[in-house]
């Protein structure tokens, strides 16, 4: 065989073809060190990427798999692996704090950060327990707070996100910025429950010390329009309806 970049690269993916990872990593990672011109260069960084995943050496699969989007922005199967590797990293970070939980059980920050990475993953229900067991405790109480609601809003039980995102509100050590996202998270969560007042009152204080945060602006003319729609027809509006979206548009 030639020794130039396409050369190693052709062994490579050959190698890949028959998960052969370890050797397929080697030859395309020679192929990446020789030089390649730039039509192999997507191919590259895709193939290497999802060698690194199936050898779990998860870093280097996602810092290549970004390398194959950056250069291939639209295709839908490096989007998708994109994805799985993301997941694989945070349960690979779900299985390591559960490690340091069940070996410090005391350290209230790994336990909220485990509860964060679950959430992340979706998995609410393991998620819950784990953060109603830190409130009252040194955790940040907000954090706290704040995780609980995502929790009950994924379920649908906003009336309990709302309590949730009050008892947040009462915390006397809230930064500006803390408080601003409650008022947000909860006008969001009365939305759902049709308390077009109460969420309407939220975005209101906001806008009292912050005419630009998010869209808070638009989503109190949304909210104001639904809350006269509701008023004209009682049974245009209902929770789940075209008007009461489940995603919050405005939120970073």
């Amino acid at each position: 065989w030639p020794q130039c970049g396409a050369a190693w690269f052709i062994r490579g993916k050959l190698a890949y073809k028959q998960n052969l990872w370890k050797e397929a990593l080697e030859l395309l990672e020679r192929a990446r060190e020789e030089g390649l011109g730039e039509i192999y260069l997507v191919r590259l960084h895709d193939m290497l990427a999802r060698a690194y995943h199936a050898t779990e050496n998860l870093q280097n699969a996602l810092a290549n798999i970004r390398s194959a989007a950056a250069l291939a922005p639209d295709d839908p199967a490096i989007r998708q692996e994109m994805v799985l590797i993301r997941l694989a990293l945070i349960d690979s970070e779900i299985d390591q704090l559960k490690k340091q939980s069940s070996e410090h059980p005391d350290n209230h920050q790994v336990a909220l950060s485990l509860a964060d990475h679950l959430i992340k993953r979706g998995l609410y229900q393991e998620a819950l327990p784990l953060l109603q067991s830190l409130v009252g405790t040194d955790a940040p109480q907000t954090q706290v707070y704040l995780q609980m609601a995502d929790c009950f809003s994924a379920d649908g039980l906003h009336h309990l996100a709302v309590g949730s995102l009050q008892s947040a509100l009462s915390i006397s050590s809230l930064s500006g910025e803390e408080r601003k996202e409650l008022l947000y998270r909860q006008a969001t969560a009365l939305r759902h429950l049709m308390r077009f007042e109460e969420s309407i009152h939220s975005l209101e204080m906001i806008l009292v010390d912050d005419l630009d945060y998010l869209n808070t602006r638009e989503l109190l003319v949304e909210i104001q329009k639904e809350r006269v729609a509701a008023r004209i027809s009682p049974s245009v509006l209902k929770p789940g309806s075209r008007f009461l979206p489940d995603s919050e548009q405005g939120r970073k």
